[in-house]
């Protein structure tokens, strides 16, 4: 029983190790080679995980898109008709996330703790389960 807790605990450390790096370059590509410009937040979407803002920005385009951030919160924030930095990767404006600034640091602070927390609960059961 022990044995397959260790194994559930490295699959599940694995992929949080990739969601880690994935989230990791994906916010170092957009800091480094993305486009920035100015959307405004137009409602907040409900969902599951809390209210997401909805950020209405031009492309380089000038073509109107809207973008809602990946992290949810409880309450409503930041408020409707806020002007927030929106970036994306040229040509691919498919690839947009505002910078709420709470979005940077709590998506890359709680992915990296669990991306330590898994590993070292796994390498603990493994100790327990295989040796």
């Amino acid at each position: 029983m022990l044995r397959w807790l260790a194994l559930g605990f490295c699959l599940a450390a694995a992929l949080a190790l990739y969601a880690a790096v994935t989230t990791i370059r994906r916010q170092w590509r957009l800091s480094r080679h993305g486009v920035k410009t100015r959307g405004v937040v137009v409602r907040h979407q409900a969902r599951r995980s809390g209210f997401h803002p909805v950020v209405a920005f031009a492309d380089e385009h000038g073509i109107r898109r809207e973008v809602a951030s990946p992290l949810g919160t409880s309450v409503r924030w930041p408020r409707v008709g806020r002007e927030l930095p929106v970036h994306h990767l040229p040509g691919r404006p498919q690839t947009a996330e505002p910078d709420t600034g709470a979005h940077r640091f709590w998506s890359l602070s709680l992915v990296l703790l669990v991306a330590v927390i898994f590993p070292m609960a796994s390498a603990l059961l493994c100790r327990l389960a295989f040796f």
